[in-house]
């Protein structure tokens, strides 16, 4: 299956909603994602943040969100107690999802490695992501995108998340 990358904008809102909808109605455990507001994914389009999004045809078959949280609660560094410093050299893979028609192609990870190289280029040097620890199929491609993991922490109003560190 052939897959078009491009950044996306404000103007992808509605969809990116649209397939986190989808991805609630499909999960075996609605706890293995975090609900983003409107005003939330409204932000991660909007920079210093990146989205990609990955078309199959004209569809948008799934999207990967790199935050730069810097001095902000949502910095994950945070939870590792960060100097102010080294929060400014870690951004969050926040959110990646894959409508469930085009799961199974890779496409998770395609999205993890390019976000990657988008944050080597902006100076970052520490990526981050929390995972539900039960999501098997998030787990397996944050260690093998070269993650590791720092534990486990409550975070998004109680629910229990592994957190992945990779100095990139």
């Amino acid at each position: 299956m052939e897959f078009l990358f491009q950044d996306l904008n404000e103007e992808a809102l509605s969809t990116l909603l649209e397939i986190q909808e989808e991805a609630f109605a499909h999960l075996e455990n609605p706890d293995f994602l975090r609900r983003n507001s409107e005003d939330m994914l409204l932000s991660c389009l909007r920079p210093p943040h990146v989205c990609i999004g990955a078309y199959h045809k004209n569809t948008l078959a799934g999207f990967a969100i790199l935050y730069f949280g810097e001095d902000s609660e949502e910095n994950l560094g945070k939870l590792l107690s960060f100097s102010t410093e080294s929060l400014f050299s870690a951004a969050n893979i926040k959110l990646v999802i894959v409508r469930p028609a085009f799961q199974g192609h890779g496409l998770q990870r395609t999205l993890m490695l390019m976000l990657e190289s988008r944050a080597k280029q902006r100076g970052i040097s520490t990526l981050l992501s929390t995972v539900a620890p039960d999501n098997r199929f998030s787990r397996q491609n944050m260690i093998r995108a070269g993650y590791q993991s720092q534990g486990l922490y409550q975070k998004y109003g109680g629910l229990t998340r592994e957190l992945f560190l990779k100095e990139i």
